[in-house]
């Protein structure tokens, strides 16, 4: 596989989504504050999500529901990550704002995640991993269409150049389930601030019962399988010119 950069400069990253989905053995009520204590030193801010306005018995019978996170905790010492708790799910997220840029993998995301996954799983309460997926979504003031490995030909004309395109697609490789969505036709609200474009977004996941989970192996194997997909999209120049690519033997 070819070298894939290890930092752009600006970032197009506004969003990075770490989801494990779970079976556990404590009552639905119970699940948040039995995973409080163990993250509530470094994401102490607490805020109950609108979905708890929803009646329990709807929220329990409703599949969609009852794997979605009804509380978030925000890191209180710098803001730049978001911990997301449902009965059943377990979300890391990072949200770009005006005052906080991506972070970086290596530099920051993945040695907080360890740290979170290790106080939970150490806890023992954990009876089954169900799903696990990293998430990724990129945004670009341009047309990506100019800037991409892809072609949407009608009459041997790429019409992505100059339509509003989106394109969607899912499938397998290596063993990694891909979604995959390319449109120049989408917008992004930071700080409620609309801004108009184009998006990149990659979600890579496995969905199977694992009464034993290596998180670490899992956390990196899957950013590296999401990155790979984003980099096989665009041009190589783009990304070294518009970017400001590093590559780690450059570092």
């Amino acid at each position: 596989m070819k070298e894939l950069p290890s930092r752009l400069t600006p970032s197009p990253i506004v969003s990075a989504v770490v989801e494990m989905r779970f079976s556990i053995d404590l009552p639905i009520d119970a699940v948040f504050g039995a995973f409080y204590p163990l993250l509530s030193r470094d994401f102490s801010e607490l805020k109950k999500l609108p979905i708890l306005q929803i009646p329990s018995d709807i929220r329990e019978k409703d599949s969609v529901l009852i794997n979605s996170p009804y509380y978030e905790l925000t890191n209180s010492k710098d803001g730049i990550l978001k911990i997301l708790i449902g009965p059943k799910v377990l979300i890391v997220a990072f949200n770009k704002t005006e005052e906080n840029n991506y972070p970086g993998w290596i530099d920051y995301i993945e040695e907080k995640i360890l740290d979170i996954y290790k106080r939970v799983f150490d806890s023992h309460m954990i009876k089954s991993v169900l799903r696990f997926g990293i998430r990724y979504v990129n945004f670009f003031e341009d047309n990506i269409f100019y800037n991409t490995n892809l072609e949407i030909l009608q009459d041997k004309q790429n019409i992505a150049l100059s339509e509003k395109m989106q394109i969607s697609r899912s499938f397998i490789e290596d063993g990694i389930n891909h979604n995959l969505i390319v449109s120049n036709n989408a917008n992004i609200v930071i700080n409620n601030k609309v801004k108009f474009g184009s998006i990149i977004d990659v979600d890579s996941y496995i969905e199977k019962e694992f009464e034993s989970f290596d998180y670490r192996k899992y956390l990196d194997s899957y950013h590296k399988a999401n990155k790979k997909q984003f980099f096989s999209l665009l041009k190589k120049k783009y990304i070294d010119d518009k970017f400001n690519a590093v590559y780690k033997g450059e570092q």
